[in-house]
């Protein structure tokens, strides 16, 4: 501050000065004046005038003389403390030993200045005022963040979720109404209770292991676990953990925010449940309309069966997942689904059948597809059907699909459907064997049948001794 106002405003700072010698006074004046020129001036020096002056001047800095007739300095502090308690003051005298010094800086003073070293006051005085403007701004950031604390009290407490804040060894540090309780505890027991206390035993370790990570590697994360709450009934609750840190960076602890659910976790338990039975009653009613297809063309009887097994063995030798072999197997089973449709005279001929014939057959795809494309499976079951005479370099039916255009799991099933087919007898001829067969995709491998399906299928056979079932 190089001048005589206040910061941020224009307004000229004001100095009270309470000294009985005019000298003293205009010497004050004038060391003040070089450092802040434009101040206005109060200068009074007994306790009357001091005290009026404190009320109506409203003075930015006091500057007071140590020893007065019938008043001191100490006096004057002590009152300037009540009336104005953020107020610097500096006390000026004659000569000062380094007890005395001591007292009046316990006391409250902000400084003092010797009046043989007059030269001093200036600088005392701005540092004092820069030390005001600094404890003032101190003040307003620590009211705007208490305020700020109790906004967030006021929010948290009125949350139906359980709110906590924890240190890194679960230790709480606080804990919203809501969850004193639902956990059962009074407001004193926090600081001397762990949240882990309150997960079930057989699940604790497992939980305290996942929190020992996040405490490692702090970050936010959303984790679900059971506790035990007030009465000891067992709940589900959905915690949304975030880690706080001080102004260097240094994790201090983590806030917490539950949501229980329990309900909704065993209705969820429950649709699955229900959902599993669906689709067990929906793949047993696709499997009996295949068994109807299968008598209506005996030569084939079984033919899906063996297929559907070759595909699921071909899937696993090819390690894919379990849930992609399960609606590959669904889809097997049934892939000829859509001859339901193709008269029994055509499927059962034993001869070799027409080219309308056989245009007829080719239709059994597009058929099945129709017939499953609504049902509500797991699995891409009704496209799996629809492609499952599709061939890699477009020569398939019904859409001449090319290459990846079609599923893997069509993939697959299209080469066990021919490995079965070629070994096993049909109407219009003996059956082919197995060395043919395997010959046969051997042979068009990459072309017409996928390579990895086609090596998966070759292992089986030449490399683990596989056999189809009869």
């Amino acid at each position: 501050m190089d001048s005589g106002k206040r910061e941020n405003d224009s307004v000229p700072v004001r100095i009270l000065l309470l000294e009985d010698l005019a000298a003293d006074a205009e010497l004050c004046r004038r060391e003040v004046e070089k450092v802040l020129p434009g101040c206005v001036w109060h200068h009074c020096d007994n306790r009357v005038d001091y005290i009026a002056a404190l009320g109506a001047f409203k003075p930015d800095i006091i500057i007071s003389d140590y020893v007065l007739p019938g008043f001191d300095g100490m006096t004057a502090m002590r009152l300037a403390q009540e009336a104005l308690p953020d107020t610097p003051f500096i006390i000026l005298t004659g000569s000062m030993n380094e007890e005395t010094a001591v007292e009046c800086m316990k006391a409250g003073a902000w400084d003092y200045v010797i009046k043989e070293r007059m030269k001093r006051l200036g600088p005392a005085v701005t540092a004092a005022l820069e030390q005001g403007k600094m404890r003032r701004e101190r003040a307003a950031a620590l009211k705007a963040l208490m305020d700020s604390e109790a906004r967030y009290r006021a929010v948290v407490e009125a949350l139906e979720d359980p709110v906590c804040r924890w240190l890194p060894d679960t230790t709480l540090t606080f804990a919203n109404r809501t969850y004193l309780d639902l956990f059962g505890l009074g407001p004193g027991e926090v600081g001397r209770r762990r949240w882990l206390d309150f997960v079930p035993p057989g699940e604790r370790e497992e939980v305290a292991a996942r929190y020992r990570d996040l405490v490692e590697n702090p970050r936010r994360f959303t984790y679900e676990h059971r506790v035990f709450i007030t009465g000891g009934e067992e709940r589900i609750f959905y915690w949304t953990d975030t880690p706080l840190f001080d102004p260097e960076g240094r994790l201090t602890e983590f806030q917490s925010v539950g949501r229980d659910v329990t309900e909704r976790t065993r209705h969820r338990a429950e649709l699955m449940r229900l959902n599993e039975r669906l689709q067990r009653a929906l793949e047993g009613t696709i499997l009996a309309i295949t068994a109807a297809v299968e008598v209506r063309d005996p030569y084939t009887a079984g033919h899906q069966r063996r297929t559907a097994k070759l595909a699921v063995d071909i899937a696993r030798e090819m390690d894919l997942p379990e849930t992609v072999v399960h609606g590959l197997s669904l889809a097997a089973e049934i892939h000829d689904l859509g001859k339901i449709a193709v008269p029994s005279e055509i499927l059962a001929k034993p001869t070799r059948l027409t080219e309308t014939e056989f245009a007829l057959i080719k239709t059994h795809c597009e058929s099945g597809y129709r017939i499953l494309k609504d049902v509500p499976f797991d699995y891409p079951v009704a496209e799996i059907v629809y492609e499952h005479h599709e061939r890699l370099d477009g020569s398939g039916y019904p859409r001449g699909l090319r290459g990846d255009e079609t599923l893997l799991e069509s993939r697959i099933l299209a080469v066990a459907d021919v490995v079965e087919a070629m070994s096993s007898f049909r109407p219009y001829r003996p059956p082919l064997g197995i060395e043919a067969a395997l010959d046969e995709i051997e042979r068009k491998k990459g072309i017409l049948y996928d390579g990895a399906a086609v090596e998966a299928c070759l292992r089986l056979f030449r490399e683990k001794g596989y056999r189809l079932d009869g």
